[in-house]
């Protein structure tokens, strides 16, 4: 099967997005298509704006019959006028949808705009998680089919057993909580170093992970946060890792802890769970598909911080809880798919548009389970 794949940018950024989009590609080149890879530049944001006028733009967006065109939803405003009226020959055009339209500043008739013009030329969506996939046939009504195909957390490996998370819990000295994530406004570290900053100094110790240049405005209030509360070697701001380095990260830590993060999935918090740590998480976010509210995690409200305040100290307070609550993290992941086994779904999804009657209009949308 011929695929064209247009995402945003490189692959290279270390983003869920973009983990998503490399697995995703390698698992299609697995199966034998043939695949092109077609970057988009997301910034400036007039040289996005341009690809709805470039002839080579509208080509890619034009599948043949048997074909199929992968559009990631990050580069949706490049490709709007392509998409909608573009000419189409029989092939497939899939949204592959990390989350919905991101807030702007025309406000949410302006997002939902975009969002409704991208869409109406899709076939129709590929996207990461239930709740997200459930969201997008409330928006859609119904009109396309969505499938949803949950990333693994297996990428770094995993604790050995459950006697490691044991004694990790019980190691004496301050919780070390362990937040993942490029600094953005979306991930929310400044709220939870609010949090923090009203529990007392011997109890916890934050790592803190992620780009420091991806968004420095972003960077730079989260770490004047830690200095105007003054919590000094209490957080420790390590820039981005991957590897190994992250590997380690999961595994001497004791708890994750991202609880205003505003994302559709949460690829960290579920390799952080194959480490055996229990989750502080949102109440409003994506975790909420594999985090359980008192039995492996914590579930926070947006803006609760005296609620994370108290799932840190119950966890900091209460060792045998802290390590019950991590090995039934860790035997949540061992039940969910890894990155091969959800993605051969995705790709299966894909397969059926080759080979779809040219004009068939697709079958009623359905948020299907897993694919094992």
């Amino acid at each position: 099967m011929e695929i064209a794949f247009l995402i945003p940018g490189r692959l290279e950024p270390l983003t869920g997005g973009s983990l998503y989009n490399r697995f995703l590609a390698e698992a299609l080149a697995r199966r034998g298509h043939r695949l092109r890879l077609y970057p988009v530049p997301l910034r400036p944001r007039l040289r996005l704006w341009l690809e709805n006028v470039r002839p080579a733009t509208w080509r890619r967006c034009s599948p043949e019959r048997g074909a199929v065109v992968i559009v990631d939803g990050l580069i949706h405003e490049g490709l709007l006028l392509p998409l909608r009226i573009g000419r189409r020959s029989g092939g497939a055009r899939i949204a592959l949808l990390h989350q919905l339209t991101p807030a702007s500043p025309e406000g949410e008739a302006g997002r939902r705009f975009r969002e409704r013009i991208f869409l109406g030329g899709m076939s129709g969506v590929l996207c990461p998680g239930e709740i997200l996939a459930a969201e997008i046939t409330r928006r859609t009504r119904g009109r396309l089919p969505v499938h949803p195909a949950s990333p693994g957390g297996d990428r770094l490996g995993r604790a050995p057993n459950e006697a490691f998370i044991l004694r990790r819990a019980r190691t004496p000295g301050p919780l070390e909580l362990l937040f993942v994530g490029n600094l953005s406004p979306v991930k929310g570290l400044p709220a939870l170093l609010s949090a923090l900053a009203g529990l007392p100094p011997p109890l916890w110790r934050l790592t803190v992970v992620g780009s420091l240049s991806f968004d420095p405005a972003a960077a730079r209030a989260a770490q004047q946060t830690a200095d105007r509360f003054g919590l000094g070697e209490r957080v420790r701001f390590r820039g981005a890792l991957n590897g190994a380095e992250l590997a380690r990260c999961y595994e001497t830590a004791q708890v994750f802890a991202m609880p205003y993060a505003r994302e559709s999935f949460g690829i960290a918090a579920l390799e952080a769970m194959a480490f055996g740590l229990p989750v502080i998480g949102s109440a409003a976010g994506g975790v909420r598909e594999f985090v359980r509210h008192g039995e492996n995690g914590f579930l926070i409200p947006p803006g609760d911080l005296a609620g994370c305040r108290r799932a840190v100290a119950i966890l900091a307070q209460d060792r045998r809880r802290l390590a019950d609550l991590g090995s039934q993290a860790f035997r949540d992941f061992l039940r969910r798919p890894g990155w091969r086994d959800s993605l051969a779904g995705a790709c299966r999804f894909l397969e059926t548009w080759a080979t779809r009657p040219p004009g068939r209009k697709p079958g009623p949308a359905r948020a299907r389970g897993h694919c094992r």
